[in-house]
């Protein structure tokens, strides 16, 4: 029995125990109202026995209710029948009540082909109708919180781009171009003061980078109008549309965010984080492989070895060693073939620690996984370690959205309606593409904070 079902029953029972205390405080003992003190009695025997207030009072109505048509049918009145059919009905969903609020958002969303509500992330009003036109093949927007809130989940798992304890997330009402800057010191320290001394200035390393955002749709999802006139039914639909709307954006738009997008075959707003790194001249580690510690004929164009990670790991500053978002980056068949190491002696290597939360860890540095990320083979860049605070990802919310369609083509001879998800994203690390120090001389390069391993 949930928490709030536990204070029902108490409040409940108080309130019995209250009333049988007034009627038997009575001068005549409670005897002029007997019946009620017995009812009142077996629902305290009940309640204590672990009956549930809300089943009494559903017994209670039943009762109350009379058989209306009994003297011509010789049967009780069907609206007895409805309400226990509605109480059962209740109980004995397999969704929650949320669930069916989700639901029945979508379900009204496709319904309603004249007026429909647009609900967004507190850009707007969300009480505001939008009227549509009745033949339009694109019936409108859908932007309820839950959606969303459910699409942000989505996103992390098949991103880490789009997490925002990986890196930096910026979440905009407007996909307009945006300035992000940094600053980097990691050189300049405090000196002891001697007689004599002249002071010096040493300005810290800043710039900042244009964020530009892309426009990304989705494959049209499909399903029966049928689907959606049963409520557990339309839920059903409603997560399925959910998560694959979702899913399928985050793969395209995190893809681009890692590797880069192209758009007519001109370069787009989203440079990538892989080739931005290799454009800046970021500082890259050769895997030398495992066979040393393996004792096998691994080579470091197939293979990543611990001596390798380590290189990797102390070629990053140490003061961006201590960011809380410094990690590692790499596909989740490169982290597998890491767990599973073995020595010559045959003893595991456990380069990889499984803590507690569930998440890996190298060198005491979670990492993350990212499919996009490219498998060991020769000239490929299997990992990045750093501090991904300085990769920026973009969330343009004004245009996100989900469209209903129901007049294309394969749809209403079928009795069926389509769902897109619209959504823009992009990203850039903050560095920038020139990394320069505009406080000393525009050849001097900036630390970066990211290194990349590249097999052999």
């Amino acid at each position: 029995m949930s928490k709030q079902d536990n204070l029902a029953n108490f409040i409940a029972l108080r309130d019995i125990l209250s009333e049988l205390d007034v009627l038997t405080a009575a001068p005549d003992g409670g005897k002029s109202k007997e019946h009620r003190v017995k009812f009142l009695l077996s629902k305290i025997a009940a309640l204590r026995s672990g009956y549930g207030i809300d089943e009494l009072n559903r017994q209670q109505m039943l009762g109350s209710i009379p058989d209306d048509d009994a003297s011509l049918t010789g049967r009780t009145d069907g609206t007895r029948r409805q309400i226990a059919s509605d109480f059962a009905r209740r109980d004995n969903a397999p969704t929650t009540a949320e669930q069916r609020t989700f639901a029945d958002a979508w379900r009204t969303f496709v319904r309603n082909r004249g007026v429909l509500e647009a609900r967004d992330l507190g850009t707007g009003n969300p009480g505001n109708p939008v009227s549509l036109s009745a033949g339009s093949s694109v019936l409108g927007a859908f932007l309820p919180t839950e959606f969303f809130y459910n699409l942000t989940k989505v996103l992390k798992v098949h991103s880490p781009l789009f997490d925002d304890e990986f890196c930096q997330v910026i979440r905009t009402a407007h996909g307009r171009p945006i300035q992000v800057g940094y600053v980097a010191d990691t050189d300049n320290v405090a000196v002891k003061i001697n007689e004599g001394s002249s002071a010096t200035e040493a300005d810290p390393n800043t710039g900042g980078v244009m964020v530009f955002v892309d426009a990304y749709r989705t494959p049209m999802f499909k399903a029966s109008r049928e689907a959606l006139e049963d409520v557990d039914l339309s839920f059903g639909v409603a997560a399925m549309a959910s998560d694959f709307l979702g899913d399928r954006f985050a793969r395209g738009a995190g893809r681009d965010l890692l590797l880069g997008a192209t758009a007519n075959g001109q370069n787009s707003a989203t440079p990538g984080l892989i080739p931005r790194l290799r454009t800046a001249g970021a500082v890259t580690v050769v895997a030398g492989g495992s066979a040393s510690v393996t004792g096998g004929s691994e080579t470091g164009s197939n293979s990543i070895g611990g001596e390798d990670l380590s290189r990797l790991f102390h070629s990053v500053n140490a003061l961006y060693r201590k960011s809380p978002k410094c990690a590692w980056l790499m596909h989740p068949n490169t982290l597998q073939r890491l767990n599973a190491l073995h020595t010559k002696q045959g003893m595991k290597l456990n380069l990889v620690e499984w803590r507690e939360d569930g998440r890996p860890y190298i060198f005491g540095r979670c990492v993350y996984e990212d499919p996009n990320m490219d498998v060991s083979h020769a000239g490929a860049f299997t990992a990045v370690f750093g501090d991904f605070s300085y990769w920026v990802t973009r969330v343009a919310l004004d245009n996100s959205r989900v469209q209903v369609y129901t007049e294309a083509p394969g749809l209403i001879e079928n009795g069926k309606f389509g769902l897109r998800l619209f959504g823009r994203a992009g990203g850039d690390l903050r560095f920038g593409s020139s990394l320069t120090s505009p406080a000393t001389s525009p050849y001097t390069l900036v630390e970066l904070p990211l290194v990349m391993l590249q097999q052999g």
